[in-house]
């Protein structure tokens, strides 16, 4: 089975591991903890105090937020900030704990919805505004706005993020959905082609069995020679039957091995003559040049052939039939018609029937038409149209 084809996918969103949240958590809290330990408050603020218990452990635990920056992103921008808030208000030394607000904020806009970014950003300019107005030392209103701004850019950062992955698999998605609609319509066109395949098979064999079948039956008493030659056509047909249907079975199998023989033109001779043993009378006329035509084209007029004989074995084996295949320079026409009585029979212009059907399909396949209908002396036609491509050299 051809394997469908498909537009180039996306690449998928990868998601870090959760070790990694919990390294980073970890990682945070020691680095604002070492920083908020060793630095020297005198040089940086006289009005800071030095580090107590109380201030290391709401360190810890406020940086420690960090760690949920996916699957709670908004507790954890919470955390930070309440922290940073608490040991700025105490007046401690922050360190890194306003930059980690930031990477908090960040990730409430790039993992969380757009709603939880808005309650996220409402809450660190209402810490800011809150500690100037508590009057924590050097935090002056251009502060406050200075990080209100900075703020928001991270908001619109974050959410542009946010977007982009979501953006993203939507993308997977409908890449998935396409690619299952063109399996499936892959199986479909398949289980036609090999429906198809059967039918022409299966149809054509079956006819001619049934016709012989009769025949046999009829002359047994009467004609031992001639029902024994209809039971050699039995034979034959049954064992032509059964090659062409392990062909067709070995396209389910679908494995590399599997090299089943396609029939073509170069077998009209042997499909001719079997219904010929079948009683039916068959002239064949070859209007140009052979030559090798595309595979499908080949098989679709064989089986155009194929089908029309059926037809006039199961419902005029009585009429001559003439098999015309005419090689045109850019097309290939085939046309099968049987004689009829001289007089237009009421036959509708296209007959019913999966096998017509099935070599309609066939034509349209390789970029050809099929007609089929009742002729003016009453016979039956079938009309065939396969374009080959470009002139032969």
């Amino acid at each position: 089975m051809t394997r469908p084809e498909i537009g180039a996918l996306p690449l998928p969103v990868r998601r870090a591991p959760d070790w990694v949240d919990a390294a980073l958590a970890v990682l945070a809290a020691v680095l604002a903890v070492a920083v908020l330990v060793s630095a020297d408050v005198a040089a940086i603020d006289p009005a800071l105090h030095r580090a107590s218990v109380t201030a290391v452990v709401i360190t810890a635990v406020g940086a420690a937020g960090t760690g949920l920056r996916r699957r709670r992103p908004l507790l954890g921008l919470a955390l930070v900030a309440v922290a940073a808030f608490v040991v700025s208000g105490g007046s401690y030394f922050t360190g890194v704990l306003p930059y980690l607000t930031m990477l908090a904020l960040y990730s409430v806009a790039a993992h969380g919805t757009r709603r939880e970014a808005v309650i996220g950003l409402a809450l660190v300019v209402v810490a800011f505004i809150a500690l100037r107005g508590a009057g924590v030392p050097d935090l002056a209103v251009i502060d406050v706005a200075t990080s209100a701004a900075i703020c928001v850019a991270v908001v619109a950062v974050g959410d542009t993020v946010r977007q982009r992955r979501a953006h993203q698999r939507d993308l997977l998605a409908a890449a998935g959905v396409r690619a299952d609609i063109a399996s499936r319509q892959a199986v479909v066109e398949e289980r036609l082609r090999i429906a198809r395949e059967l039918h022409d098979v299966v149809a054509h064999s079956m006819s001619l069995i049934a016709v012989q079948a009769g025949v046999g039956a009829h002359l047994l008493r009467g004609d031992p020679d001639a029902a024994e030659r209809a039971l050699v056509v039995i034979a034959e047909t049954s064992r032509r039957a059964l090659v062409q249907t392990r062909s067709v079975v070995g396209l389910l199998r679908g494995g590399d091995d599997a090299s089943p023989s396609v029939p073509g033109l170069v077998s009209l001779e042997t499909l001719v003559q079997g219904v010929r043993e079948a009683g039916l009378s068959v002239d064949v006329r070859i209007d140009g040049t052979r030559r090798d035509v595309p595979a499908v084209v080949d098989l679709a007029a064989y089986r155009v052939v194929q089908e029309a004989l059926t037809n006039a074995v199961r419902h005029a084996p009585d009429h001559p039939v003439t098999v015309r295949i005419t090689y045109a320079p850019t097309a290939l026409r085939v046309v099968v018609g049987a004689a009829g009585t001289g007089e237009r029979a009421d036959v509708p212009p296209t007959a019913p029937g999966y096998g017509l059907l099935g070599l309609r399909e066939r034509a349209r396949a390789v970029g050809g038409s099929l007609t089929a209908g009742a002729t003016a002396d009453g016979g039956f036609q079938v009309c065939a149209d396969l374009p080959t491509g470009e002139d032969p050299p």
